[in-house]
């Protein structure tokens, strides 16, 4: 197993050892695997308009709407979730 070390981009502290939450020298906290907002926004946006789509089609059938709303938004979230897992985000205090 390595000791994955992480580098401040505020104090370029490069002794921080992953999962750390706060930077020892600039106490910038640190985040792991944030999921940006515009990504989650494209799954959303993806999402209401297969629902909107399948609710015009299904004649306003609310099952039929949520059957498919619900799986996108929730796989959809999981697959950012996944792609983002090792996304490291800085934020100065």
């Amino acid at each position: 197993m390595t000791n994955k070390k992480i580098r401040c981009p505020f104090c370029h502290n490069d002794k921080i050892a992953h999962g750390q939450r706060v930077c020892t020298t600039c106490f910038a906290s640190i985040s792991y695997g944030l999921v940006p907002v515009w990504a989650l926004s494209i799954v959303i946006v993806i999402a209401s308009v297969a629902g909107i789509a399948v609710f015009a089609v299904s004649n306003a059938n609310v099952v039929a709407t949520f059957s498919v709303f619900l799986p996108i938004l929730v796989l959809g979230g999981l697959a950012l979730k996944g792609v983002y897992s090792d996304r490291v985000v800085f934020h100065q205090r």
